[in-house]
């Protein structure tokens, strides 16, 4: 987050943000709507939105004496639970941790603090299945439920990549398999965002890889709700074969240095040659892919 290049809420509006490091950002908002904002920032890497990362609480919410829970921030997490997240309270007064539950259909989250304002409650989110479940708070004081209050995300998984390689100049198309990848929203292949081309159904869907440079990259699906998968396996972007035609002249000194002009194909500037395991002395001429001059290394007789 430290190169985070802007950052915005929906409703409302910032008025100024700053990078706390490399994993926190700080936000000044403008008045706004009592209710979730959802936060979105964008860095070089691209964009992300969090839905309901963030809660406004009208005077009256704030004022209240009663406990009450309004909500979770964000509201939704993965079946395995163990995602942390803020219950937006209002009425806790003086009560300590200690004195405060908070359940998920009745199974206790753990509480790990109250923040010094009194209206958030940060917690652990126990595990669940699928779906939408009902938030309760419970104090000495009192206790409130909000219903519906937290969603249970179906788990997103992408198992396999066929194929895993292809050209750099990109147009592969690639089948993803898994599991509730009709979540998925976007898929990238390092910095780089691929197209969707099929789906994406419940098991799979087929994407187009875009250009990259050369090289082994990662694969990392992005949820309906903003979170990004990285897959185990990678995608390997696979370096152009160079195809040699002439050697001339095709025979030289033992003690190397000899004058050899080479022709082929994708003959690119940085290309190394080597006379056996012996790498060329040094390249004289380059710059034109279908031909290169060079001198030779110091070799033994022989072809």
């Amino acid at each position: 987050l430290d190169q985070a290049d802007s950052a915005g809420v929906s409703p409302g509006q910032i008025n100024a943000f700053a990078p706390l490091g490399k994993d926190a950002l700080e936000l000044a908002l403008a008045p706004a709507k009592p209710g979730p904002i959802a936060v979105t920032v964008t860095t070089p890497g691209g964009t992300t939105t969090l839905p309901d990362g963030l809660w406004a609480l009208s005077s009256s919410e704030a004022g209240s004496t009663l406990p009450r829970i309004l909500g979770l921030a964000p509201s939704r997490g993965s079946q395995t639970g163990g995602e942390i997240r803020a219950a937006v309270v209002a009425g806790l007064g003086t009560l300590e941790q200690a004195q405060v539950a908070v359940t998920f259909d009745g199974v206790p989250a753990e509480v790990l603090g109250i923040s010094a304002s009194g209206h958030t409650v940060s917690i652990v989110v126990p595990p669940h299945a699928e779906g939408l479940v009902d938030v309760a708070l419970r104090t000495p004081a009192g206790e409130d439920t909000l219903a519906v209050g937290y969603e249970y995300l179906p788990e997103v998984m992408a198992t396999t990549l066929d194929p895993a390689s292809g050209p750099p100049e990109g147009g592969t198309p690639v089948l993803i398999l898994g599991q509730h990848l009709e979540q998925v929203r976007e898929v990238r292949f390092g910095p780089f965002a691929a197209t969707i081309a099929q789906g994406p159904s419940p098991w799979s869907m087929v994407v187009l890889t875009r250009p990259s440079p050369p090289g082994r990259t990662t694969v990392t699906l992005t949820t309906a709700w903003g979170v990004p998968i990285t897959l185990g396996n990678y995608f390997v972007y696979e370096a152009p074969a160079r195809d040699l035609h002439m050697v001339t002249p095709d025979r030289g000194a033992m003690a190397g240095g000899t004058l050899v002009s080479i022709l082929g194909e994708r003959l690119d500037p940085g290309v190394r040659v080597w006379f056996g395991e012996a790498e060329a002395l040094s390249i004289v001429e380059a710059g034109d892919p279908s031909q290169i001059r060079l001198k030779t290394p110091p070799g033994t007789p022989g072809i």
